[in-house]
């Protein structure tokens, strides 16, 4: 299993959802080894986001 923080450098540029029918958001950079920041897409807001729930959110379609 790979460490948290090599998961986190994989979501980096990625367009997620939040759970199954959320709005979507793109990770843009890590924070830290515990945290993304995030763009929701829908209304351009952007905040720091727990990478363990980035890592479960499914990838957007």
């Amino acid at each position: 299993m790979k460490p948290l923080s090599r998961k986190t450098d994989d979501l980096i540029g990625t367009y997620r959802t939040f759970g199954e029918a959320g709005p979507v958001y793109e990770v843009v950079r890590k924070v830290d080894g515990a945290t993304v920041h995030i763009v929701v897409v829908e209304t351009g807001e952007e905040l720091n986001y727990p990478a363990a729930e980035a890592l479960i959110d499914p990838e957007a379609e």
